[in-house]
């Protein structure tokens, strides 16, 4: 059975599915264009005020230009074989341990299946500079180079009422804009620039990641490290009775608690938390948070959500040290911000402090453990100078 051999050839196939969208709309455009297309940009012809008077609500004027009914079909049912052809084959790859990024997008970040054509809409640019010139023609401007709002739901929905429900999944609090996949860019000659006049620019560190490159978002590169724990539950120099507990929240893969590590530094939480990301199969994100709290509020609320998406699309367990840095009055603005992000995380994450704390009430709205790290007995920390030292001497 034919599968893909690599996220980039998955992707390819879909864009695939995008171009026959893409040809059919430029024929629909050139055939309502005729022979005024240069022309259009100093004058509106009177053929293109009738088509704008005659066409559906919300549809765009080369959608008068209908399709014969026997093309339609056939369009239809090449776009269905290809979607059921790309299907089959995703499954066999996923049967072989072959990841595809842009399955891994969607289910990591909640997108649906618009969202995913979406962005394919929006990467086609960021691979071939030939849509840009494209969109630029289905949208009657050489300076739109980027596909609108509009143009985006226009390719990828047939129906008038398709495109007014999909409107919505390019809200701010949408998954493809909360999770700054897409950033909608004003355009020229509006005061207030309408949702569908607005251009999609598809997010770098989006670009990067469906193209298999797993360097942080550069906005994060002095804030975050991203480890591959090493370290096992079992060789840590902890109470057995805090390492059962451990264990057992290890174990609860849909856990979405907060975990506050509380002890002095040198007593083990990093060690803990590579220990934890291990058993779970995950990567671990550590977040240098002493460092990050100097940041502006409006800034350190901007890096906390682009942490939080690191965390999903790197797959790793969220790890914030230092985080009694954000107690003082002062941070109280950046400490509510990185509350709320946590309040609306769908998986476990791990604050690590030296100060006693306990949120409030109402501002988590997430199962909150405490766990106090002990300072290690005096026969413990023999035993980790040895295991330090390696047979090394400990004479100077």
């Amino acid at each position: 059975m034919n599968f893909f051999a690599n996220s980039h050839q998955h992707l390819l196939a879909e864009l695939a599915r995008l171009d026959l969208r893409v040809r059919v709309a430029v024929g629909r455009a050139r055939r309502l264009h005729g022979d005024q297309a240069e022309l259009r940009p100093f004058f509106i012809p009177e053929a293109e005020v009738d088509h704008l008077l005659e066409k559906p609500l919300g549809a765009p004027p080369w959608t008068a230009i209908a399709l014969p009914p026997d093309f339609q079909a056939d369009l239809q049912r090449q776009l269905a074989s290809l979607a059921s052809g790309i299907a089959a084959q995703a499954t066999e790859s996923r049967r072989r341990g072959v990841e595809l990024r842009l399955e891994t997008l969607q289910a990591r970040l909640g997108l649906d299946a618009f969202d995913v054509d979406a962005l394919l809409v929006c990467l086609a640019p960021e691979l071939d500079l030939g849509y840009t010139r494209l969109y630029a023609y289905l949208q009657d401007d050489a300076n739109y180079k980027h596909p609108t709002v509009e143009l985006t739901l226009n390719l990828l929905c047939p129906q008038p009422a398709d495109r007014l429900v999909h409107q919505a999944r390019f809200g701010p609090t949408a998954p493809l804009r909360a999770h700054r996949l897409l950033h909608c860019l004003p355009a020229a000659g509006f005061h207030q620039t309408p949702l569908l006049a607005q251009a999609l620019k598809l997010d770098e560190r989006i670009r990067r990641y469906l193209l298999e490159d797993d360097t942080p978002d550069e906005q994060l590169l002095p804030f975050v490290s991203v480890l591959a724990p090493q370290r096992a539950l079992d060789d840590l120099q902890l109470p057995a009775e805090l390492k059962q507990r451990l264990a057992a929240l290890a174990a609860q893969d849909q856990s979405t608690a907060v975990f506050y590590f509380q002890g002095p530094r040198g007593v083990g939480k990093q060690a803990t938390a590579e220990a934890l990301a291990r058993q779970r199969r995950q990567r671990l994100l550590v977040v240098h948070g002493a460092r990050l709290a100097q940041a502006p509020p409006a800034e350190f609320a901007h890096l906390a959500q682009l942490i939080e998406r690191e965390a999903r699309l790197q797959d790793a367990l969220l790890y914030w040290q230092d985080f009694d840095a954000l107690l003082a009055p002062a941070h109280a603005a950046a400490l509510d911000a990185l509350l709320h992000v946590l309040a609306n995380r769908p998986q476990l994450s791990l604050l690590a402090a030296e100060a006693a704390w306990q949120p409030g009430l109402d501002a988590l709205a997430r199962p909150f453990f405490h766990v106090n790290f002990p300072l290690p007995t005096a026969a413990v920390r023999a035993q980790l100078w040895r295991q330090a030292l390696n047979g090394r001497s400990a004479q100077l």
